[in-house]
This record gives C-alpha cells, structure tokens and sequence, in this order.
C-alpha cells in the first residue's frame, strides 16, 4: 500500500498505526474534565438510533474540534475526516465483537463497480479507515486484530488508525475497570456511483 501517514505513526501491523502522544497530558486532562462533567442526558439514549450502543455515545461536543483539526492536518490528499465529535465509553465487561469498518459500505462499493464509461454519476462516500484516539487509563479493553495475531493495550493520547478492510478486522477485549473513554471516528474518500 506504500506510506500512507507521517513518520509520527508507529505500524503495528498491516495497515495498523498509532500515533503515541498524539493528545497531550494537559489536553487530556481538559478532555476527561469535560468528560466527568458531562450529565447522562447528554450520553445518546436511543436504541433505534444506535442500538448495542444504548448510552455509550455522546452528544456532539465542539471541544473536540482542535483533535478534528490537527488529525486532519496528517491526512494525504483524497482521504477526510467523518464528521463525529462525540465520546465513546465502554463500561466494565462491555466489549466490541470483530468487524470490519467497510462493511457497510459494500453496497456503495458494488455501485461504483457497475459504473459505465460516460454515464451520469454521482459522489459517494467510501470508508479507507477507522481511527480511535483514548482519553483515560483502564484495564482491559485492548484492541485486537485476529486476522493479524496483534492485540494493542492503548495509553491516554494515543491515536490509533487502522484500515477499513477484512485485513483489518478489529475488536475490543472486555473492560476490566469501570470505564474506558474514547472518540471512534472513519477517514473516508469519494468515488463515482451511478446517478
């Protein structure tokens, strides 16, 4: 696939990075601030949105955008930022079973094949990677790659990134302590579809 981000990522494995640091202590300690403040109303309570994800997202928060800004600042040309600026919390036992990030953009991907030369198009979006960057220590709660044999423990400030392909397929191990905060967002691109 050849150099995708900047020397500041460590690879961990096929298509697997991390950036150590990449969120300062101080801003970490702003962010778990923010966090700890947060009342539970503004933790996403409806199942029909989110389901398994009942309660573990939060409302939009704009005191992430400086994290968007500088995560946008290392992307190469042709991939952007999905536009979430919530939080993430895994409660003691919670897990994440393995998936793939670009599942659900199969059908999207089926579309684009069928495209003929000079027909009318329109843009889409197409899942490349997932990211996740951790505000706090916990104990368990590692991401796993099965596919790769690689099991990652993140410390606070560490960003992770990972493709959205089957090579990639991840998870999260049961939380052992009582929560674990994150923010999961997609690095997308566009590509044609019929019209």
């Amino acid at each position: 696939m050849g150099k995708i981000f900047p020397d500041s990522f460590e690879q961990l494995g096929e298509d697997i990075y991390v950036y150590r640091n990449f969120i300062s202590w101080e801003e970490l300690k702003t962010i778990n601030d923010l966090i700890l403040s947060l009342n539970e109303e503004e933790w996403i309570h409806d199942e029909s949105i989110f389901g398994m994800l009942w309660n573990k997202i939060s409302s939009p928060h704009k005191e992430l955008q400086f994290m968007r800004e500088r995560i946008i600042d290392l992307l190469p040309e042709g991939l952007y930022l999905g536009h979430s600026t919530a939080f993430t919390r895994l409660f003691t036992d919670d897990f994440w079973g393995p998936h793939a990030d670009a599942h659900d953009f199969y059908p999207i991907r089926e579309k684009a094949a069928q495209l003929k030369e000079n027909e009318p198009f329109i843009w889409a979006d197409n899942e490349k990677w997932g990211l996740v960057v951790y505000f706090n220590e916990f104990e368990g709660g590692e991401i796993y790659y099965p596919h790769q044999n690689i099991e990652y423990k993140p410390n606070p400030g560490d960003l992770v990134i990972h493709s959205a392909e089957e090579n990639c397929l991840h998870g999260v191990k049961p939380v052992k302590s009582k929560v674990r905060y994150s923010h999961s967002n997609h690095l997308f691109e566009k590509i044609k579809i019929p019209a």
